[in-house]
């Protein structure tokens, strides 16, 4: 039964004993390529924040996490799919992580992400990725968020699709764990912001000031 993401309860995703596919893939066996985009949206729970080591300024928000609902990618955004169904759910759970929490300087905020998920649309095959964190303010160091837009931004990484990140494009990349030989594999480039809605309508789950977050992804890839 498909569900609405903005009523979806924000949990971190249990992924661990996840067992990573290994089938290799046979000469001839993949097709031609396909392209996909998905939009992922959903909420966001942060996971092991205000994680420094002694005097460092590094934060290591390990378990940072996200569930929700997936929709085939046109340009849209997820407020305008908010109360919409989608093609299915996701999970999205950040294993290893570092980010630089220089407070009143975002052109430090830099850091790097590795990340778990699935997606019932790729058959929650185990998938990973892998970018470049490029805006961050969900330590003590700074949780302010950064207005852009109707949005406050509190978290950036990967590439920005999105014109309303308000935060530098980066490195973001992602593949599912098996599936060539039988042409699901499914790679390519991701986005993904953390923010509330700075506009406190009535229809939104994560109101500037509330203890909510929510959770865009973006990813462009293709499958063969």
């Amino acid at each position: 039964m498909r569900r609405r993401w903005a009523l979806m309860a924000a949990a971190p995703a249990a992924m661990a004993g996840l067992a990573f596919a290994t089938a290799g893939a046979f000469a001839g066996s993949a097709g031609q390529p396909v392209a996909n985009q998905y939009l992922l949206c959903g909420l966001y729970t942060p996971g092991n924040v205000n994680n420094f080591a002694g005097s460092s300024s590094q934060d290591h928000p390990d378990g940072s996490s996200s569930m929700g609902m997936t929709y085939t990618y046109t340009g849209q955004n997820c407020e305008s799919e908010n109360g919409q169904t989608g093609t299915g759910s996701y999970t999205w759970t950040i294993t290893h992580s570092n980010v630089q929490t220089n407070a009143g300087n975002p052109q430090f905020e830099r850091g790097t992400e590795h990340v778990q998920f699935t997606m019932d649309v790729t058959g929650n095959q185990a998938s990973g990725a892998q970018g470049h964190i490029t805006n961050y303010d969900l330590s003590s160091a700074d949780n302010a968020g950064d207005s852009c837009g109707n949005r406050i931004i509190f978290a950036a990484s990967g590439h920005a699709y999105d014109a309303q990140t308000c935060s530098p494009s980066s490195v973001g990349n992602f593949n599912t764990h098996g599936g060539a030989a039988t042409g699901d594999h499914f790679r390519g480039n991701y986005g993904t912001i953390v923010y509330q809605w700075g506009d406190n309508t009535s229809q939104s789950p994560c109101k500037e000031g509330s203890m909510n977050y929510c959770f865009e992804g973006i990813l462009e890839g293709q499958t063969n």
